[in-house]
């Protein structure tokens, strides 16, 4: 207790005696207040002990004995030498009076009083007094009997050398649950051997106790088996009825003993499935995510079990907490396997349209896990590959960039991967272009249209959406040095009516009306729209060469298909050259916030010169390079990426030669 006083204040004893003394009941509960709180705070008024015990210990009122009960405790009650004060011989008496008082209030709050006592000489005459109340009627008062028990035995076992014995015999023949949790909490901490003995007496009965006694069986059947093993299989049965515990504390403490006493696969099922409930079943997030840490170590240790329970798991996703569900995700990647793999992805596939709620809490973030997720198993389990990758494109346009990056370079590794699949994903590719927003996003798209439409039907296809996405060329107004206006449609309309109508106007009379509908023109300026167009003028200009390598290998496939005329090989050529000189004269201009950068200047006129021809004698190797070297190249990193995703894994399943603890 800390109470606050003024410390200019100094004790006015005379006033203090007197209204201890003389003073009625509310003014002696005021005294008494005072001089507890003098005592609290290290000025303690030993001088009126005498008369507290003369005038004050008398009364019968209930709230000067709950402060007299406080003020036995603060006093100091041993002479400076270290003896027992004179005085304290008539405190005992009344302590001893209080212990045997009729009203069992009383009794149950002077025995808490006992259990905070540290001199052996004022405890020792109150001891006959604590037996006795072993045997009271009323709950309330026996189970503080037994703490007093507990705390003298503790502390001074030699006063009471019994206790053990006593505590055992009223645990034996104790119907409450409160006092058996308390007298079984003194066996397990002060005599273990007959705590265990009443264990052995009561096993079978154990799933009816008290869930606070029942949490006290799980912790002394771990330390029994922990320094004695053969007795393992003895608690074994017991140890399973507590997983059914009403107490999801006892579940969780049942789970984890059970799985220190035995690594058989029946015991590992058992406690995983006791964990799996409670991280369902809870509505913590901090008993979640120790939940989960418990999984990843029985992930460790038992994979194969929990691969059985590994759509349970996934039930966890449920929770809106980001760190669960990365956690989850993080256990459930580690147990997928060839016959969970399909069950494993319809659920990440319809969580991940989950995600596309807009009320949905941080759809962003939580897609983008679930994204990441689908990589790793198709990577993994190229088979599922095919059922997912359209699905995932739907998201090429997502707002988070780290998101739909993913996105991106998943579909490049599928690409390269699956030569059959090839064809729908680019048309899906192109029909998911003009919904893209980031630049990263456009660069690698840009990149997988250059090396993958190998068709004229691609090429055909690939041009328009690229032509569409860039708008109306030049890309400024060269006299004016202003971006010019996009040819798509936003050319000024003028407004017309939606519809007319009349209305009945204040004075009775009519008149009509009419709804004006909104332009394409106020759209556009309503809502930004991202696109090729809007990043180049932005000073995006890595995008530009990006782009520029496209068209350069577009126009060099066309050269090299017989099914395109050469009127229309010299068309794309030329649509080709003039982007490119569009991009260079824009980002030489002062349109732009920034400059064009030398390297991405450098890569646009190479293309130019590659196109037309200008400066280049072997133009067969320039062709091998562009069209074939890059491909090759991807593939062999793709294939350094599998080795080294072979080694990592190989390397995280690998069991240490030798634990860090070893040596200790």
């Amino acid at each position: 207790i800390l109470i606050h006083y003024d410390k200019g204040e100094p004790p006015a004893l005379t006033e203090l005696r007197a209204q201890l003394e003389t003073g009625h009941t509310e003014q002696k509960i005021d005294a008494l207040k005072k001089v507890i709180m003098y005592h609290l705070n290290g000025e303690p008024l030993n001088q009126l002990l005498m008369t507290i015990i003369r005038f004050v210990l008398p009364s019968r009122d209930r709230t000067i004995k709950k402060l007299l009960l406080l003020y036995w405790e603060v006093i100091e009650k041993t002479s400076p030498d270290g003896k027992l004060r004179p005085e304290m011989i008539l405190v005992c008496n009344n302590l001893r009076n209080d212990l045997l008082h009729p009203n069992e209030y009383i009794r149950g709050s002077t025995l808490r009083l006992v259990c905070k006592l540290k001199e052996p000489e004022v405890l020792e005459p109150l001891l006959p007094a604590v037996r006795k109340i072993l045997d009271d009627k009323h709950a309330y008062v026996k189970r503080n009997a037994v703490l007093a028990i507990y705390s003298v035995y503790k502390s001074f076992d030699y006063l009471i050398p019994d206790a053990p014995e006593i505590i055992y015999n009223f645990l034996i023949n104790e119907p409450d649950a409160s006092c058996k949790r308390n007298a079984f909490i003194m066996l397990f901490n002060c005599a273990q051997d007959k705590a265990v003995e009443y264990l052995g007496t009561v096993l079978d009965q154990v799933a009816s106790f008290g869930d606070m006694l029942q949490f006290i069986v799980v912790e002394l059947i771990r330390k029994v088996c922990r320094t004695n093993p053969q007795e393992r299989s003895k608690y074994i049965r017991c140890i399973f009825t507590l997983l059914g515990s009403s107490s999801s504390a006892v579940q969780f403490e049942a789970a984890g003993t059970l799985l220190s006493l035995s690594a058989a696969p029946t015991a590992v099922r058992a406690a995983s499935s006791t964990f799996i409930k409670l991280l369902c079943s809870e509505s913590d997030n901090n008993v979640k995510l120790i939940i989960l840490d418990r999984l990843l170590d029985i992930k460790r240790l038992h994979s194969r079990v929990l691969q059985d329970l590994l759509m349970d798991i996934l039930r966890a996703l449920a929770s809106p907490s980001l760190d669960i569900r990365r956690k989850t995700l993080d256990i459930v990647l580690d147990l997928v396997s060839p016959k969970n793999v399909d069950e494993v992805m319809l659920v990440l596939k319809k969580e991940i349209n989950k995600t596309q709620a807009k009320e949905y809490e941080k759809a962003a973030e939580y897609r983008q896990m679930l994204i990441q997720a689908i990589h790793q198993c198709a990577v993994r389990f190229p088979d599922v590959a095919s059922s997912v990758v359209h699905l995932l494109m739907d998201f090429i346009g997502d707002p988070n960039e780290a998101s739909a990056f993913d996105v991106i370079v998943f579909v490049r590794e599928v690409l390269e991967t699956y030569p059959a699949l090839r064809e729908s994903i680019a048309r899906k590719l192109l029909e998911s272009f003009p919904q893209i927003k980031a630049a990263k996003v456009y660069r690698a798209s840009l990149w997988l249209i250059g090396e993958y439409c190998v068709t004229d039907e691609d090429i055909e296809a690939a041009l328009p959406v690229m032509t569409e996405s860039l708008g109306e060329l030049p890309l400024f107004n060269q006299d004016t040095e202003k971006e010019t206006p996009s040819a798509t449609p936003n050319k000024e309309e003028p407004a017309r009516p939606r519809g007319t109508g009349t209305r009945v106007l204040a004075d009775g009379s009519y008149a009509s009306q009419s709804a004006l509908a909104e332009t394409p023109t106020q759209r556009a300026t309503s809502e930004a729209v991202v696109n090729l167009r809007t990043l180049l003028v932005g000073g995006n200009f890595f995008l530009g060469s990006a782009l520029a390598s496209t068209l350069t290998k577009l126009a060099l496939k066309a050269r090299e298909l017989p099914r395109f005329a050469p009127e229309r090989r010299n068309a794309i050529m030329a649509e080709s050259l003039l982007t490119m000189t569009s991009i260079l004269a824009l980002g030489r201009s002062s349109v732009p916030p920034q400059t064009i950068d030398p390297d991405s200047a450098d890569r646009i006129e190479l293309c130019i010169r590659i196109l037309s021809g200008y400066g280049l004698a072997d133009t067969t190797a320039i062709k091998n390079v562009w069209l074939r070297g890059c491909r090759e190249a991807f593939s062999v990193m793709l294939e350094h990426q599998q080795v080294d995703n072979k080694k990592h894994e190989k390397k995280k399943n690998t069991e240490p030669v030798v634990q860090a603890d070893d040596l200790i």
